[in-house]
């Protein structure tokens, strides 16, 4: 073989190899960088998860603390209704006198 086409063989072999490598490399580098994407995904849908069962639990408990807010105010109020009414039957006049004015 001539040096020439020696030189052609060994250069296009050399390329061919190299391509192949740069192709090789390419490709476990799209590997890994889909690996990555693939492990934050996983991740984020975690994230999202659990922050969405904390804000669940968090106004769940809201709402609880808020029921019985409302029946401790409720039963406050019916109390002061009692005893203003005893207050007002304690009070009350034998008959009814108009005001002279």
């Amino acid at each position: 073989m001539p040096l020439k086409a020696s030189r052609h063989h060994s250069f296009i072999a050399h390329v061919s190899c190299c391509s192949y490598s740069h192709s090789i490399h390419v490709l476990c580098r799209k590997e890994h960088v889909q690996k990555f994407i693939d492990c934050h995904v996983k991740d984020v849908a975690k994230f999202e998860a659990e922050r969405d069962e904390l804000i669940k639990v968090h106004n769940e408990k809201k709402m609880r603390l808020k029921k019985e807010y409302t029946e401790k105010e409720l039963e406050l109020e019916k109390e002061l209704d009692a005893a203003l009414t005893g207050l007002m039957e304690k009070h009350k006049p034998d008959t009814f006198e108009a005001s002279s004015s």
